[in-house]
């Protein structure tokens, strides 16, 4: 059994590990002499498996739904930014797997979505700003092995554009198991509203963490009917969460605001509920 610091590395080798049989697509922009101008076309040309190395610039929205790793070349940012969700990975099934890293994701309500995936889906270097609006960073749904590495997510605020969601979160997952290794998750800070978003939000779901920092969103709003408290690192219902800590571990709750009526709570690192 590996100790717990190797595996990380032992995930990032096995996702990004060559295969033998796999055809390798090239995308860039307009006069790079890459195959393609748009991730999304090479998408829909390749076959199961396949390898699309990516140049840096700046895509339209990508929705997969096929095992395909797509792999920034690592000379600069390769950037997704559309009005909403810029990436969607689907239905990637039990057996298969589907690899993305080294891009920076950009867009409203959870610009980065998994949704309906038995199989496994393996996100890598990544980077999810927060938007400056109330938005997920990342939506996680029905995925038996969402795995995180490497990443910095931000996001939360005081609504989130998908009503399902309520405060929205850096990271929001249901009915799902997500890992997260070497990362950064962090709920961006409140302003004058009721705002106590969360760094994950779990519902119904397994959160497995390591060498991971996790905060709640700090409020600094000056706001007389609102509670101002700070937001937890992790709100959970009906689900469980392990951490195995490491040197950069760290998950705590945001301070809360100091308005001259009412002095806020801080938020608890770890918050368990049963719904």
């Amino acid at each position: 059994m590996f100790p717990i610091r190797f595996l990380g590395f032992a995930f990032a080798l096995t996702a990004l590990a060559p295969l033998s049989s796999a055809d390798t697509l090239t995308v860039g922009p307009a006069g790079s002499g890459a195959q393609f101008t748009q991730i999304q076309a090479a998408i829909d040309a390749a076959q199961d498996d396949d390898v699309l190395l990516v140049q840096p610039g700046t895509y339209q929205r990508i929705v997969v739904d096929n095992p395909l790793r797509i792999l920034g070349d690592g000379t600069g940012i390769v950037r997704n930014t559309v009005d909403f969700q810029s990436v969607i990975i689907r239905d990637i099934g039990v057996g298969e797997e589907f690899v993305l890293s080294g891009a920076e994701i950009r867009g409203m309500s959870a610009p980065v979505l998994l949704q309906n995936c038995p199989g496994t889906v393996v996100l890598q270097d990544m980077v999810v700003p927060a938007n400056g609006f109330g938005s997920s960073g990342m939506y996680v749904d029905n995925c038996a092995r969402a795995v995180l590495l490497d990443s910095r997510v931000f996001g939360g605020g005081y609504f989130d554009f998908n009503p399902e969601l309520g405060i929205a979160s850096a990271v929001f997952v249901r009915d799902s198991v997500l890992w997260i290794a070497n990362s950064e998750v962090d709920s961006r800070d409140g302003d004058d509203r009721d705002d106590r978003s969360p760094g994950v939000q779990l519902v119904n779901s397994a959160l497995h963490a390591w060498r991971t920092s996790i905060r709640g969103s700090s409020h600094g709003g000056n706001c007389d009917e609102c509670s101002n408290d700070g937001g937890p690192g992790i709100l959970a219902a009906g689900s469980t969460v392990s951490l195995f800590g490491g040197p950069t571990s760290l998950v705590v709750g945001g301070h809360g605001s100091f308005h001259f009526r009412y002095i806020g709570q801080g938020g608890p690192g770890l918050e368990l509920t049963s719904n």
